[in-house]
């Protein structure tokens, strides 16, 4: 007569090398053929599942365990020969926990996966491409320079025989955006050309007419527009002197530098002004005390050029 196989139950759990209680203690391991007790098993929780990956994920980053393929085989095969030296007391705890007809056991239950379970990885270790030259890659960066402007401008002052300045007051005209996706790191300028303001036959005279500066509060203000980053840029070193003099012509105006950046800024996406900003672009137009009353129009050119 064979010998009965003396199943014992393993109390404990390994977590980091070492055998160690549940913290939630144990539980009763039941029999489902007989609904008997076959012994107490650890009682895992949440605090011990997180030292086991944490042990884990030690192993992985601080050990050569995640490169070092032949300890990984061998260790590997080491256990799959311990769990062969203990099969039979392996068949008896399927039998008993799970309620396994013994005959399952000797196929698919255990026999069949223990075959090639542990096995099959150990040789794949050997054969896997663990590395793959994928040779020179060439990331292309292209880019352009783009500037977004007002599209409109807009002045009013009522006469008063007096000489006076009117500034664009529309929000959205205080400011100017430029995005130097160019990749050339060459700087950039903005110019504004106009046509002479005229109105029924009335002109304003061209030159001292039209201005540009960092302020709507003074058409003298020395100061530029504020430069602010859209998102990641290198801010834009402007080597402009305000205010800005822009004179008008009946035809071909000369188009006047208004903000000049020099090489090596004013790279990514940069506001310049803005109605909330310290200093907003400011549209100025001054006003002759001789001026005649009418509405004068003039054709006004914005653009940005690479290089300073």
């Amino acid at each position: 007569m064979t010998e009965a196989v003396k199943v014992r139950f393993e109390p404990k759990m390994m977590i980091d090398g070492k055998l160690v209680d549940g913290q939630a203690g144990t539980f009763t391991n039941i029999n489902p053929a007989t609904e008997e007790s076959i012994g107490e098993v650890a009682d895992a929780s949440k605090e011990d599942m997180r030292r086991a990956i944490d042990a884990a994920r030690r192993a992985f980053d601080e050990t050569d365990w995640s490169t070092n393929h032949k300890l990984r085989q061998r260790c590997l095969l080491q256990l799959h020969e311990a769990i062969e030296s203990e099969i039979d007391e392996l068949r008896e705890e399927l039998i008993l926990e799970v309620g396994s007809p013994r005959a399952i056991t000797f196929g698919p239950q255990l026999d069949a996966p223990l075959e090639d379970g542990l096995k099959y990885p150990a040789r794949l270790i050997d054969t896997y491409p663990w590395e793959t030259d994928l040779g020179d890659k060439v990331i292309s960066l292209t880019g352009t320079l783009t500037l977004t402007s007002p599209s409109s401008l807009a002045w009013s002052a009522t006469l008063n025989g007096s000489n006076q300045g009117a500034v664009d007051t529309v929000a959205t005209n205080q400011q100017f955006s430029v995005s130097d996706q160019s990749g050339s790191g060459a700087g950039w300028h903005i110019t504004v050309s106009g046509t002479t303001f005229t109105s029924s036959g009335h002109t304003l005279p061209n030159s001292g007419t039209f201005v540009l500066t960092g302020s709507v509060t003074s058409v003298t203000a020395t100061t530029a527009p504020t430069a602010t980053c859209v998102t990641s840029c290198t801010p834009p070193t402007d080597t402009t002197t305000y205010p800005v003099a822009i004179t008008t012509a009946t035809s071909s105006p000369t188009p006047a530098t208004v903000y000049d950046v020099s090489a090596g800024s004013g790279i990514g996406p940069v506001t310049l002004g803005g109605s909330s900003a310290a200093n907003p672009v400011g549209w100025w137009t001054d006003i002759p005390a001789n001026a005649r009353s009418g509405s004068y129009t003039s054709t006004v050119t914005v653009e940005v050029v690479s290089g300073p």
